[in-house]
């Protein structure tokens, strides 16, 4: 049952497959949990686009100089399904919000 007046469906199958989600396993890398964004809840989202943002802010003022590229690079480890959704989400993001910037030209 789901939805607001709690509908049911019946549905055929040979095979059910259930992912629940997963742990984030970062490998034992040291320093990385501490550092890394996880992206398991919209909470994590927001998290990540206040960061962005964060980044637009700093690289746009004339005074960053050589670290703009740094601030504007961005990794995304995990090339499943949230991995690749959060790629595109970055990049339709940064390409929308960096016309709002005056010298951040490059993303």
């Amino acid at each position: 049952m789901h939805g607001f007046d709690r509908r049911s469906h019946s549905l055929t199958y040979d095979h059910l497959v259930l992912a629940l989600g997963s742990v984030p396993n970062f490998r034992g890398t040291p320093g990385l949990e501490q550092r890394a964004l996880t992206m398991k809840s919209l909470e994590d989202a927001i998290l990540l686009r206040n960061r962005m943002i964060a980044h637009l802010e700093e690289a746009d003022p004339l005074y960053s100089g050589p670290s703009r590229n740094d601030l504007l690079t961005m990794v995304v480890v995990g090339g499943g399904f949230a991995g690749v959704e959060t790629v595109s989400g970055i990049h339709d993001f940064m390409q929308s919000a960096i016309r709002s910037y005056r010298t951040c030209t490059r993303y």
